[in-house]
């Protein structure tokens, strides 16, 4: 596997999804709502990652993905992948997505590299929602 043989040298990639306004959709559709919204995030982080690469909930309604090497060259086109992956109107729960992507060398630790991340995200949630910003440490 591609991750598994990651050298110094290699790039990777991460990001920080935030489904955005997940209370609100809990307050007006019920917690179903909201669970859809989620399932339906994670459908679209999935379309979005290939071999090697992968996706996982880090709670509420946040998600952390890791994009190896040959996505990470890629990331920005990744980036509008998933911010294109599913228009709102034909989601079954109407929901956006905010996200901070960052693309780091081997040699930079990957929680280094998410926390950075996390920090594109806010960048993204304080200047409006539904976007993603990049960043290449």
């Amino acid at each position: 596997d591609e991750c598994r043989q990651l050298r110094p040298e290699d790039p990777y990639g991460v990001a920080f999804v935030d489904v955005d306004f997940l209370k609100t959709i809990n307050s007006r559709l019920g917690h179903d709502g909201g669970d859809e919204a989620i399932k339906n995030a994670a459908a679209c982080l999935k379309s979005v990652t290939s071999q090697g690469s992968f996706a996982g909930r880090l709670g509420g309604d946040e998600f952390g993905v890791f994009f190896c090497p040959t996505d990470a060259l890629r990331l920005e086109e990744k980036a509008r992948q998933l911010h294109n992956s599913a228009p709102p109107e034909l989601r079954s729960v109407p929901f956006s997505l905010s996200s901070g992507f960052v693309r780091a060398p081997g040699t930079v630790p990957p929680l280094v590299a998410l926390r950075a991340a996390d920090d594109e995200l806010y960048k993204v949630k304080e200047s409006g929602r539904g976007r993603f910003s990049l960043r290449i440490l």
